[in-house]
């Protein structure tokens, strides 16, 4: 421990600044009293996956019968044609499969781990 003794009376013996009157104040300010930002990278829950994956799929599926000339002007017969897809099995594995893909992404936390590192807005 010897050998450091010199290096600490050199450190203890700089003239260090006074920091600035409202230091405390601004760094509060960027971290703990900052106000939230929506990111889009936040971790979705399962439920809005669910429901954002099934209203896209059902806008895809809809807008395709359009398209096709399948569905028709009513909706009834669209509803009927959702009815009988859901009925079959592969239709059925499809969205099992996407519904477990949905799952498994909400619960994998692709992020990087940052030490607490913030934007300063200061």
């Amino acid at each position: 421990m010897d050998e450091f003794d010199d290096i600490d009376r050199a450190l203890f013996s700089l003239q260090l600044e006074e920091p600035p009157d409202d230091l405390r104040a601004s760094i509060l300010a960027v971290t703990v009293e900052a106000p939230r930002e929506f990111v889009l990278g936040r971790p979705f829950s399962w439920l809005d996956l669910a429901v954002a994956g099934t209203a896209l799929a059902f806008a895809v599926w809809l807008s395709s019968l359009v398209v096709a000339g399948h569905g028709g002007p009513s909706l009834e017969t669209a509803i009927a044609q959702l009815g009988s897809a859901l009925a079959n099995p592969v239709v059925l594995a499809w969205l099992g499969a996407g519904a477990s893909t949905a799952v498994w992404l909400s619960l994998a936390n692709l992020t990087p781990l940052l030490a607490g590192v913030r934007s300063s807005r200061a």
